[in-house]
């Protein structure tokens, strides 16, 4: 073996869980009638001697398509059929697979460089493949102390590259988290965990393939604890247990487990323990968006890495904590572009507005019923035959008064170009895209009132809100249900809508520094093992616990809660500061205290569950029918203390849609901290776009002795209220954001 120090970090971890039965394809064992596959030239060898392979970890020597056991062993492959078990056959393993001797590439010339590793990669043996490239160039950048990155490219000719620009450095890293070793012939890669030695990534289990049309790479995993490899309708968390993952993109209706509209770079974290650092790989195998590409996981743990054109392009990321690996990503693809606040709004969209006059009645529809529209879509009606960039002179003649008449009415107008997104929201949070949500109320078919009204509670925490329905199924706006299915959605949408200011803090944030905004559990709480598999709830942020009902009939649900103190936030009674009718009042419910466990809350149709993790503060603004409305509402402050007495929050704020706000200073952020019995602000930035943001009213929660006095900025406040069976001390106050503040108790 030739040793080598990198510098760089593993990428292997990250996941949360929906239920395993939804859309995972397990290969069937290979005991149906071969397919005789003509063999294109001369084989690899005769049959080995070195068939002795755990099930588990058996490469498939047939990926084509199943062929009988002379052709298996014509290509020097062995072939055992899987044992029977109570059931039949073994699932998935398969049945010609790779011996550990399989003629594979040679490296050659390893040579050091300013920024890591070059080599040659020589293959004197042709595989079963057409068009083998015999020759392959090797190159290892030793980018970061936390990311590697290498490339296997034929040095003789072009080939397709996904066209992502990326972090060029600039010399090698100088303090590695990794080593990284050689396998000169078979040649393989493998790279360790500083730290405690742990593999985590061996591609020597297995023979590279670079032909033409096929390429193939595959490596051992540190667990079998796999997310990612977007976009599909499946589980968060991938079953390693003989599942392929085709990345094709096809402009369908989700059916388990086909791939969806998109493909993200093939981002696969797997989880590497409860005490130990987080990693992930990602692998960028050519044009993944243009070519079929299948990523077979089994339970060795192990992979393999198929693409039919292209290059071999690997990162390796170390974390070492599950945020960390997101930041690190992020780092090579990017940051998230800041949205517009008023694409945090609700949207509403149907196939089947087939007129400027159903439009604006629906607009009409939405205001005399009390609910938020911030966004107005159109779908295909409003095309001249369907061609982009047109609009049908008859039914939308008016068209561009119709525009300018939603605008004057602070609301914004969006006809569809292109596919309309269907995402993954936690999935695709961790990929760098946290503007997502589904079509709220479903797309194909009819809805019914229960299953739209929990699905608008689910769909106002979406990072993305927007109603979309098709043209043949029955309208389903929020206005078209009975008055205590409407009563229940705005309640949902009033929340929305108050916590914008810290959604949208959420979002800068993520701008910024590479955070998600929709997170899994397991991002905040990686050390315990529960949230590992936890799919039915999110985070937004590190503060706010949703916890949606996701059945029908059902009036309880059951979440968990990991360590800590949790606020039921729905029961703090802030006062409607908005243009928004007040939600009914919610009986109070004590915090829980969990030491990280499953609780059952009830969850009648009208609620869903929010809980506001102790040890921080929320922003929140009165709640409009319009962001342009809700923008101008006073603010409240709900302060969550700790057990130790002390909470943290930000608020990021500007005019909402200019670009370049950081560039050019146009913006406000405030820090706010509490701890020895004061709330006080921290003015970070200052500018005109939000210093004079009215702040009305503070809501400490875990506030345990009555106070006897309270006092804003020295001045002593009268009509402060507290309640020693909630623990809810209410302040108000006439405060600016954007001026310095103390607020105590004593």
């Amino acid at each position: 073996m030739v040793t080598a120090v990198l510098v760089g970090h593993v990428l292997l971890r990250d996941f949360a869980v929906i239920p395993r039965e939804l859309g995972e394809e397990a290969y069937q064992a290979r005991n149906r009638e071969p397919q005789h596959i003509p063999e294109r030239h001369s084989m690899p060898g005769p049959v080995p001697t070195q068939c002795d392979v755990p099930p588990n970890s058996r490469f498939d020597c047939a990926p084509e398509a199943a062929i009988t056991q002379e052709q298996c062993e014509a290509r020097g492959c062995c072939y055992i059929p899987a044992r029977p078990g109570p059931r039949g056959p073994a699932m998935g393993q398969p049945w010609c697979f790779f011996p550990p001797s399989y003629p594979s590439y040679r490296l050659e010339n390893l040579t050091a460089t300013e920024t890591g590793y070059t080599a040659t990669l020589t293959r004197t043996t042709p595989t079963f493949f057409p068009k083998d490239i015999l020759t392959l160039r090797l190159e290892v950048l030793v980018e970061t102390d936390s990311r590697l990155h290498f490339t296997i490219k034929d040095p003789a000719n072009r080939r397709y590259e996904v066209p992502l620009e990326t972090p060029r450095v600039r010399g090698r890293a100088t303090a590695p988290l990794y080593s990284v070793e050689f396998s000169e012939e078979p040649f393989g890669v493998v790279v360790y965990r500083k730290l405690d030695g742990r593999v985590l990534l061996n591609t020597t289990v297995a023979p590279l393939f670079f032909a033409d049309q096929f390429l193939q790479l595959s490596t051992t995993l540190p667990s079998p604890y796999l997310v990612g490899l977007a976009e599909h309708l499946s589980p968060l968390t991938l079953n390693a247990s003989w599942t392929k993952v085709t990345l094709w993109n096809r402009d369908m209706a989700p059916q388990l487990p086909g791939s969806l509209w998109e493909s993200a770079p093939p981002q696969l974290w797997s989880i590497l323990g409860a005490a130990g650092p987080w990693g992930g790989l990602v692998l960028v195998p050519g044009p993944t968006a243009a070519v079929p590409t299948d990523v077979v996981l089994q339970p060795s743990p192990a992979l393999s890495w198929r693409a039919t054109g292209g290059v071999l392009d690997v990162y390796v990321f170390l974390g070492p904590e599950p945020k960390s690996v997101v930041q690190q990503y992020l780092a090579v693809v990017g940051h998230p572009v800041m949205p517009p606040y008023w694409a945090l709004g609700f949207h509403l969209c149907r196939w089947g507005y087939s007129s400027t006059a159903i439009t604006r009645q629906v607009v009409e529809n939405m205001t005399r019923a009390h609910f938020p529209l911030d966004v107005q879509w159109n779908d295909l009606d409003y095309m001249d035959a369907r061609r982009d960039f047109t609009f049908n002179k008859d039914s939308f003649g008016d068209f561009p008064a119709m525009v300018r008449e939603l605008h004057q009415g602070g609301r914004r107008y969006v006809m569809i170009v292109v596919s309309a997104p269907h995402l993954g929201t936690l999935l695709f949070n961790l990929l760098g895209v946290p503007l997502v949500g589904a079509d709220i109320c479903g797309f194909l078919g009819n809805t019914s009132e229960e299953l739209c009204v929990r699905w608008t509670q689910l769909g106002a925490f979406y990072p993305f809100m927007r109603n979309h329905n098709d043209l043949n199924s029955l309208p389903q706006e929020p206005y078209r249900f009975s008055d205590s299915a409407q009563q229940a959605m705005r309640k949902a949408f009033a929340w929305r809508y108050a916590l914008l200011p810290y959604l949208y803090t959420l979002f800068h944030r993520a701008h910024v520094r590479g955070e998600t905004v929709a997170r899994p559990l397991f991002l905040e709480f990686p050390e315990d093992p529960h949230t590992w598999t936890v799919d039915r709830q999110l985070l937004w942020g590190e503060a706010l616990l949703v916890t949606p009902v996701l059945e029908s009939g059902k009036t309880e649900v059951t979440g968990y809660f990991p360590t800590g103190t949790w606020y039921d936030l729905q029961t703090v009674p802030v006062e409607a500061l908005g243009s928004l009718p007040p939600p009914p009042p919610t009986p109070f419910k004590p915090a829980i205290h969990s030491e990280g466990q499953w609780v059952t809350l009830p969850a009648p149709l009208d609620t869903i569950n929010l809980h506001l993790r102790a040890g921080y503060i929320l922003p929140l603004q009165g709640p409009g029918l319009t962001t342009t409305e809700s923008r101008k509402q006073p603010l409240g402050l709900v302060v969550a203390l700790s057990m130790s007495g002390e909470a943290r929050g930000e608020l990021f704020w500007d005019d909402g849609e200019s670009m370049d706000v950081l560039e050019h200073g146009a913006y406000t952020l405030v820090l706010f901290r509490a701890q020895n019995n004061t709330v006080v602000n921290e003015l970070v930035h200052i500018a005109s776009e939000g210093a004079s943001l009215p702040l009305r009213k503070v809501m400490v929660l875990g506030v345990a002795t009555a106070p006897q006095q309270v006092l804003s900025n020295g001045v002593p406040v009268s009509n402060f209220t507290y309640s020693p069976d909630t623990q809810i001390l209410g302040v108000p106050v006439s405060l600016l954001v954007g001026e310095q503040f103390l607020i105590s108790w004593s």
